[in-house]
């Protein structure tokens, strides 16, 4: 997969709504921030705290009560949302918003990776650990001086180290995974745990086994083990929701990798739950 399908834009209203949404969410609460601050003393700019950025902010917050308003009309775009996903307990309309408008829509040849791929959730080796653990930013380093300042040349788009005037390679330091995507998902997964249902069961079976399979190591601390319980707990939901949407555009998504290419038994596929027609799963 290339860095393109992993970061490409998606002109949907959905999409739109949802960075509308960051956007205003984001000013709401640097205003908050700075209306915290003088009102602790901590920013003396303004004394008193003018009464218009108050104003401003219940302006901002009602702001992003409309957009969520609106989430449930752009909803109607995808079939997925009211046959399964909106009947999943845990994850309501604006995370089904925020997450919908960046997954990728499942077409055939195309499996649940790809989704794993663009949210982080592929483990990398990571050799000064000597362990797997998930993609995340690191510091770069120039390869000659070891130097950790580079300066861009504007022409050529090159980024070049301060100390030794090497060039970095393109792909150096690049994400490659959406980091926006996987901070959705850390966000389902918290209000999974929070909330209960069935994916919240799953979490507690899967941290249950990592706590006896990894018990007095202390590779693995408390912190660890809820961080990887948790995120075993969003790769069954992703494939869960990839396989009930795959139906809905017509096609059987692909058998879980570990089946069809590992060989693992098959009595280990756990197959999505079914809404009752009653109570939120």
């Amino acid at each position: 997969m290339t860095t393109d399908t992993i970061t490409r834009k998606r002109p949907t209203p959905l999409n739109a709504l949802v960075l509308t949404q960051s956007s205003v969410e984001r000013l709401r609460v640097q205003l908050g921030n700075r209306v915290g601050a003088l009102g602790r003393g901590v920013d003396e700019a303004e004394q008193p705290v003018p009464g218009v950025y108050g104003e401003l902010f219940a302006l901002l917050e009602q702001m992003e009560d409309r957009i969520e308003q609106e989430y449930e009309a752009a909803l109607r775009a995808y079939p997925i949302y009211g046959a399964w996903l909106s009947h999943v307990k845990g994850i309501g309309t604006a995370l089904s918003a925020q997450m919908l408008a960046m997954l990728i829509v499942p077409e055939p040849g195309m499996n649940v990776g790809v989704w794993y791929k663009t949210g982080g959730l592929v483990p990398e080796w990571h050799e000064d650990q000597q362990a797997w653990r998930l993609p995340r930013p690191r510091k770069v380093r120039c390869a000659q001086c070891q130097g950790t300042a580079f300066e861009l040349i504007t022409d050529t788009e090159d980024r070049v180290c301060k100390g030794c005037e090497t060039v970095l390679p393109e792909d150096a330091g690049k994400l490659t995974y959406y980091k926006y995507l996987r901070r959705c998902l850390h966000n389902v997964a918290t209000s999974f745990v929070r909330v209960g249902g069935y994916y919240r069961e799953v979490y507690n079976r899967t941290k249950a086994r990592l706590q006896t399979q990894h018990a007095g190591d202390k590779a693995w601390p408390v912190h660890r083990i809820d961080d990887v319980a948790r995120w075993i707990m969003i790769k069954l939901f992703l494939s869960h929701l990839f396989s009930k949407w795959a139906e809905l555009e017509g096609f059987t998504a692909p058998r879980p990798y570990a089946l069809e290419i590992l060989g693992h038994d098959q009595g280990g596929y756990i197959a999505p739950p079914e809404w009752d027609g009653k109570t939120k799963m």
